[in-house]
């Protein structure tokens, strides 16, 4: 049974890093705590194996780079084992503004997807997707915490272990990223 492990508990009450087995993560995600599986043995072992999580305080804007790019990079250590990338990345609106005691969102729109980068000399690690690029348009209102936690999946197959750095890729405006994870685990 894959093991899971907490990357935001918006209610605060479980710390980033807790292990939860299948049937906690699945009950703990009813109420808005989201967790990855990941490969336990390895992150215990090596640094950054298996498991990444970076914060951006205030936010990674997305705004202050023209065009398409790569935004908000992570890397984390993983072996020919790991065969399955879980993300899971939280996005806040850079403008709200109040209509009559209501807040409403402006200028959000874009595309965004969790891509692999090569910025460490190549990442020897092919990497199909579950899912198309995230239409921001498409996000809807924003969740009660004021913005909204997306969730992918890919299959992977890496050539060689080592480190492998990811990003979101894209062009969205009116969006930063307070948070990225990532992990690696065996199907």
């Amino acid at each position: 049974m894959a093991n899971h492990i907490v990357v935001w508990d918006p209610s605060g009450m479980l710390e980033d890093g807790t292990i939860l087995g299948m049937q906690a993560a699945s009950s703990k995600a009813a109420i808005g705590v989201v967790s990855l599986p990941t490969d336990t043995d390895m992150f215990r072992e090596i640094p950054h194996g298996a498991y990444a999580k970076r914060s951006w305080g205030p936010g990674f804007p997305s705004d202050d780079l023209p065009g398409v790019h790569y935004f908000a990079p992570i890397a984390l250590y993983g072996t020919a084992q790991h065969t399955r990338l879980s993300y899971a990345f939280r996005l806040e609106p850079v403008d709200v503004v109040n209509k009559d005691g209501i807040e409403v969102v402006q200028g959000v729109l874009g595309t965004v997807q969790f891509a692999p980068m090569t910025v460490l000399g190549g990442s020897q690690c092919s990497f199909q997707p579950k899912s198309l690029p995230l239409d921001l348009v498409r996000l809807g209102a924003p969740d009660v915490h004021g913005g909204w936690t997306v969730q992918g999946e890919a299959t992977v197959n890496i050539g060689a272990p080592g480190f492998h750095a990811f990003s979101l890729y894209g062009a969205a405006r009116g969006v930063r990223v307070a948070w990225l994870a990532t992990t690696f685990s065996k199907e």
